[in-house]
């Protein structure tokens, strides 16, 4: 980057904002770990079932593995001892919530798994009601254990931000703590090649083996960073296994699309009521953005010439209004929503009534993923790792651009924040009531993207 005035005193702004933020961050700090919301007033706490105890450890993205990122990336780059400090008790507070299997819960109590479960309240779409703990999915709270999960990137994320941690650090305790989370990840791939959402296995929907939310993508590119960090192909061989079977599901149904679930007969299965048995369009094209990197480490094209069939069926059932809908009939490729009683439809509106916080359509595919296939379909195999970074490198002109439009909306207190919205603002009122005017909420992805962005402006 030219070291222009304006671009030295940008840099200068950008540090002093990036500590202001990181203070601010470190203040929300709660028994080593984070949340992934707070009101600005300090009136609620929100993590990934909603509202919280101002206590509880979010590990789901953007939770604690996340935000200690941040905080170890901020002491590379600025080299001040209290973010690494800061790191570290977000890595202890993991260690607490990690299942003696090595798998991780999406969020849980302070005191490992607590038997207090009066806080804990859930919203069933299907019914619309709100019910009280004795649910589907709270032994994650108060079993010892119970179930790691892979949803959401959950488990997967605690692995990563603790194999980094313990490389930097050279803490035995996170490195063994890295490797058991990777072992878990091992010991619960089917023999076909594929994971579940949860293991050990429970008699529901996530025994299936689970691509929604890019659970199995994301579980295969940790297995592949663990190999190349640690040297050892057990866990590159387990992802490519994965890729495999991506591969071959595909040629089961004529090269299309992806499932959000499948049977381990491969046939697509619904999950949760509002999932019906479909193809996705927003899991197709997480599994298309992951062959690439499968490509990037293998230099074999039938994973892009995979990737370019998906991308091909993609634009054939690309709605009229540009977008697609989450769903599709796997025999005809037309638009699958869900109404109540568990029937499918084909009006939105109804689906909207039904589950209106739910993804029924969405602008799923973007043009840079179609230009990165471009890229790479046309290059050699021996070209790839050149090919790719040269079209990932961003310009320092457009990075300057979104510094610029982060320090302007970045607020007195050091973070970024925005008016509650959706099943956040529905759990708020309830517990609250109606309010005159709508609360704003700290939000912890705000914090990830762009105290994350602001770190890489500095380095650069």
């Amino acid at each position: 980057m030219s070291c222009t005035k304006v671009d030295r005193t940008t840099q200068y702004e950008t540090e002093k904002s990036v500590r202001t933020a990181l203070e601010a961050m470190q203040k929300l700090q709660k028994n080593g770990g984070w949340a992934m919301a707070w009101t600005t007033d300090g009136s609620a706490t929100f993590g990934e079932w909603l509202l919280r105890k101002d206590d509880i450890i979010t590990i789901q993205p953007p939770g604690t593995p996340a935000i200690g990122s941040v905080f170890l990336k901020a002491f590379e780059v600025l080299e001040d001892s209290s973010y690494l400090q800061t790191a570290i008790q977000a890595g202890d507070a993991l260690l607490q919530g990690q299942f003696s299997h090595g798998g991780f819960p999406q969020e849980f109590y302070p005191g490992r798994f607590s038997q207090d479960t009066s806080w804990f309240q859930h919203y069933d779409s299907s019914g619309g009601a709100w019910f009280p703990p004795n649910i589907e999915g709270a032994d994650i709270y108060i079993n010892e254990n119970g179930s790691g999960t892979f949803d959401d990137r959950t488990t997967q994320s605690a692995a990563l931000f603790l194999l980094d941690l313990g490389q930097k650090t050279d803490l035995s305790r996170f490195k063994d703590a890295a490797r058991k989370a990777a072992k878990f990840m091992l010991d619960a791939q089917y023999p076909n090649g594929g994971w579940p959402q949860k293991y050990p296995l429970q008699e529901n929907y996530t025994r299936f083996i689970t691509l929604n939310d890019a659970a199995m993508p994301s579980v295969m590119s940790t297995l592949f960073t663990f190999s190349e960090v640690l040297g050892d192909s057990t866990y590159y061989e387990a992802g490519i296994r994965g890729a495999y079977y991506l591969l071959d599901i595909q040629k089961k149904h004529k090269e299309t699309g992806w499932a959000q679930q499948y049977t381990l007969d491969g046939e697509p299965v619904g999950a949760r009521p509002w999932e019906p048995a479909a193809l996705s369009a927003a899991e197709t094209v997480d599994v298309t953005d992951f062959l690439i990197e499968v490509y990037i480490a293998t230099g074999d094209k039938k994973y892009l010439k995979s990737g370019m069939a998906a991308i091909e069926w993609l634009n054939e059932i690309r709605l009229p209004n540009g977008n697609w809908a989450r769903f599709y009939n796997p025999h005809t490729n037309q638009p699958v929503y869900m109404g109540g009683a568990g029937n499918t439809t084909s009006d939105l509106d109804e689906a909207l009534k039904y589950h209106s916080g739910y993804s029924w359509q969405g602008d799923y595919l973007d043009s840079d993923l179609m230009k990165r296939y471009e890229v790479l379909i046309e290059g050699s195999a021996e070209d790839r790792f050149k090919l790719y970074a040269t079209y990932e490198q961003k310009s320092d002109e457009n990075l300057s651009h979104k510094i610029q439009m982060i320090l302007s909306e970045q607020k007195q207190n050091g973070l970024w924040t925005k008016q509650m919205s959706g099943e956040t603002l529905d759990f708020y009122h309830l517990k609250f009531g109606q309010q005159k005017e709508t609360p704003t909420i700290i939000d912890s992805q705000d914090f990830v993207d762009n105290v994350g962005l602001m770190l890489e402006f500095i380095e650069s």
